[in-house]
């Protein structure tokens, strides 16, 4: 059987993540459940754990290596 054309998945961009670091740094500031959240998951997500479903709702395409650049990113903002 062969393999059907799909589309190039999506992948983030470095507008993506700078905003993704935005919202975390704003969310540590104002949300603080919300800040919590997030340094809980995204190590999950960049060692290929954490809930799948939530993962594909806020992060469709997105893979182990781009939750370990997320991370990195974060941990350089002193937010992880």
């Amino acid at each position: 059987m062969e393999k059907s054309a799909k589309t190039p998945a999506f992948r983030p961009s470095d507008a993506d993540y700078d905003e993704r670091v935005r919202y975390v740094r704003e969310s540590k500031k104002t949300d603080p459940d919300a800040y919590e959240t997030y340094k809980n998951e995204i190590p999950q997500y960049a060692r290929g754990e954490g809930d799948p479903e939530t993962r594909q709702q806020y992060y469709p395409g997105w893979t182990q290596e781009d939750f370990k650049t997320l991370q990195e990113k974060l941990e350089e903002e002193d937010l992880m």
